[in-house]
């Protein structure tokens, strides 16, 4: 539904190119997207369905189409894909999110005066729980490493780079920023959590347990959409020029200032 909503905005311009069938490229990915699924099901490997899915899409596009029509739907086409179960890239993804965010906010911990130790996927601070009296401690764990916010934010930077951005090396820049953009926004998220507890105690700003969570934790997971949101637009209006135009306007508003100061 999000590719069909997604092509159905830019359909008067999409309507423009032309169509120039490939019926040598799109007859191969047909016969190997057929081929792939063949061996997924002898396999029973699943993943080789999802595999052949995505080929299947990819040669009838090339098929009916042509290159051209690809190249301005290719970015549909990686969104389609987005549909399939990542669960084998938990493990691989996780663990290194993991380890940078402890790294970076106890680095900024300690860079700002309060005393954290870093050991593993926990984060230890100098800081005490202003309820129970004990240090305050934050273990992240996968959810917190930005692992499920990485995946959500991909698909929103493909709706960007679709929508908002025109030029094709834009969209690569856009989405070669998100996992930035992912680190940056749990990064405000494991500060919230800290202040929190440091303000009204761990219960408060964490919850009692990991399947008890506070609404004080979901408002801070929240955050880190609002933050990817922020700087995906900010990151767009540098791609597209808005920084231009402000620069502009600031300088036709001092010289404005100037000629009424002359007057």
């Amino acid at each position: 539904m999000a590719v069909a909503g997604l092509f159905f905005c830019r359909r008067k311009e999409l309507m423009k190119t032309p169509v120039q069938p490939a019926l040598v490229s799109g007859a191969f990915l047909l016969l190997l997207g057929f081929l792939f699924y063949w061996a997924g099901y002898r396999g029973h490997q699943k993943y080789f369905g999802y595999a052949s899915g995505q080929i299947v899409v990819l040669g009838a596009i090339l098929w009916f189409l042509g290159w051209k029509w690809f190249g301005q739907v290719f970015w549909l086409w990686v969104l389609l894909g987005m549909m399939w179960p990542w669960r084998f890239l938990i493990e691989r993804i996780s663990a290194p999110l993991q380890l940078i965010m402890v790294k970076l906010t106890s680095g900024f911990m300690n860079l700002i005066g309060v005393d954290a130790v870093a050991s593993g996927s926990a984060l230890t601070t100098g800081s005490l729980d202003p309820i129970t009296k004990l240090p305050i401690s934050l273990d992240i764990h996968v959810e917190c490493s930005g692992m499920r916010s990485l995946f959500a934010l991909v698909m929103i930077g493909l709706v960007f780079a679709f929508l908002r951005v025109r030029d094709e090396w834009k969209r690569w820049v856009l989405m070669a920023f998100v996992p930035f953009v992912a680190v940056a926004g749990n990064f405000v998220r494991m500060l919230m959590l800290f202040f929190g507890s440091l303000l009204w105690g761990t219960k408060f700003a964490i919850g009692e347990g990991h399947h008890d969570i506070s609404p004080f934790h979901i408002l801070s997971g929240l955050a880190v959409f609002v933050v990817a949101l922020v700087l995906m637009s900010l990151l767009v209006s540098v791609l597209e020029g808005g920084w231009k135009k402000v620069f502009k306007k600031s300088k036709v508003v001092r010289r404005e200032i100037v000629r009424e100061n002359e007057g």
